[in-house]
């Protein structure tokens, strides 16, 4: 349950005990050939790897020789979704 700020639930003793200002942010899956951006990275990077049990991906370098394993989905910026804000 998330409780947004300023909302309060009194009768329902389940909610007041969520943080108030909690957000549960929606974590895209990466397909294989996704453009993506790390976090604390510089350069773009393409999806060759998704590992659904761990929520892992493995990524190459666009243009580099770079290799990264074992990279958390939460840590990905998805680049065409960049592209079309």
């Amino acid at each position: 349950m998330v409780v947004t700020k300023g909302e309060r639930y009194a009768s329902n003793k389940r909610a007041t005990r969520c943080s108030v200002g909690m957000v549960t942010k929606k974590i895209r899956i990466p397909k294989k050939g996704d453009r993506v951006a790390v976090t604390g990275r510089e350069g773009s990077y393409v999806v060759f790897l998704v590992d659904e049990s761990l929520q892992v991906a493995d990524l190459k370098q666009t243009g580099g020789d770079e290799r990264l394993a074992t990279i958390r989905w939460d840590t990905l910026a998805f680049l065409d979704e960049k592209v079309a804000r």
